[in-house]
This record gives C-alpha cells, sequence and structure tokens, in this order.
C-alpha cells in the first residue's frame, strides 16, 4: 500500500474528503480487498477515540451554524466531522490520532472551524515520536500539546508489555529545566495508551517528548532506557 493511497484512506475515514474525492474512492474501494481491509482497520482506531469522548449535544450556535451552511450549499455540503463540537480532549485526541494515520497536518487544519475547538487544532504543537536504539522497531506515538492550556493528549501503538514491575513514563524536555519534567505513566494495554496528561511544573517550551521504562509506579526524573522520543 503505497504512501498516497494511506493517506486517501485515513482521510476517508475521518470525513475530510471532498465529495467527488469520496466518491472516487469509494469505486476503488469496492475493487480492492486490500484497501478496504485498510479502512476496516483505521474505522477501528477512529471508533476508539468515539467511544472514548462523551456524548454531548452541539452548542445551539453550532447548530445554527452548521444549518445556514447546509442551507447555502449547492450541492450538499461536505461532512462536518464530530470532532468540531466534542471538546479540547477530541480535539487534540483527533490531531495525534491523524498524525498516527499519516494524514498531513496542513490537511487537517482545513476542518470547518464551525466551533471553538476547531481554532484548537491550529494551535497545538503536534509531535511523533521515534523509537530510540532501544526502542521497539515498529513503536509509533504522536503528542498534541497546548502550550496555553498546559495539558496535552499521547496516542502510542505497537509498545511492548512493560514487564512486571516497570512502567512506562512520558516526559516533556523543557530547556529551562535541567531534567526532562515527568507527564505522568502511561496506562499501556495490548501495545496501545491513549491519555492526556498534564505536568505538574508550568512548561515554557516543549522541546521535544520522551519516554522511558521506569519501575512502577514512576520515576521523578528519568532513571531507565529511553525508548521513544521526538520530534
Amino acid at each position: 500500500m503505497n504512501e498516497e493511497r494511506t493517506e486517501t484512506a485515513s482521510l476517508y475515514v475521518l470525513n475530510l474528503l471532498e465529495p467527488e474525492e469520496a466518491r472516487a474512492f469509494e469505486q476503488a474501494l469496492r475493487a480492492d480487498p486490500a484497501l478496504a481491509e485498510l479502512v476496516r482497520k483505521l474505522e477501528a482506531g477512529a471508533a476508539t477515540l468515539a467511544a472514548r469522548v462523551p456524548p454531548r449535544t452541539p452548542p445551539p450556535r453550532v447548530r445554527e451554524q452548521v444549518w445556514a451552511a447546509i442551507q447555502a450549499s449547492k450541492p450538499a455540503p461536505r461532512k462536518v466531522p464530530r470532532v468540531a463540537w466534542l471538546g479540547w480532549w477530541a480535539a487534540a485526541a483527533f490531531a495525534a490520532i491523524a498524525v498516527l494515520l499519516g494524514v498531513d497536518r496542513a490537511r487537517v487544519s482545513r476542518t470547518p472551524a464551525v466551533d471553538p475547538v476547531a481554532t484548537s487544532l491550529a494551535r497545538l504543537q503536534v509531535a511523533t515520536l521515534a523509537p530510540s536504539a532501544q526502542g521497539p522497531a515498529k513503536g509509533s506515538a504522536a503528542v498534541a500539546w497546548d502550550q496555553a492550556q498546559q495539558r496535552g493528549v499521547i496516542t502510542v501503538e505497537n509498545l511492548p508489555d512493560a514487564g512486571a514491575g516497570h512502567d512506562y513514563q512520558l516526559w516533556v524536555i523543557d530547556p529551562s529545566y535541567k531534567v526532562p519534567v515527568s507527564a505522568g505513566v502511561l496506562a499501556v494495554t495490548d501495545g496501545k495508551a491513549q491519555s492526556e496528561f498534564s505536568t505538574a511544573k508550568v512548561i515554557a517550551a516543549a522541546q521535544k517528548f520522551a519516554i522511558s521504562l521506569e519501575p512502577k509506579g514512576g520515576s521523578a526524573t528519568p532513571t531507565g532506557a529511553i525508548v521513544m522520543i521526538g520530534p
């Protein structure tokens, strides 16, 4: 599966294709079993995000704006992604998941701005973490960090079990501190983790993010091997 086809599949799952693009992709989907399997896997990942965000009725202003867009559009308008009214957590998770799915962040930023949450997507600092020499060969992670709100979301894939007596711990590397700042331990299940995080210290600049293997419960400063780091 080439990179362009993977990105198109990701955009299709996230409802970010233009109507003409979506129709052309659906034609290809019916004729390509491998592509259909890729979409199935991507939809399963997107469903995980939807399941983790509590249902919420869009504010009246948002409903009015969406309705106005529908009335003004000929032909029928493009879908408005559900993330537009799910809240900050969903916006950050959406950004992190999109990066893991291979979606160009510039494409994601063109999501219709029908709610202040859409603005959150533009201001988020999104970073990808790559395995270190001691890390998992196929591991991948993405962080969406909101500097203004001092919180973020991390999404991890293909991380091996930490083993008895150990936890994976997330760190924020800020040049204003001599040592990395803890962002808490990660609850990894079946190689995957997705959680919101914050730090006890104010972050002036999140230069990098890292994951290390630490004793159960975490450490005040990194003591174990750094398994992933980025950007």
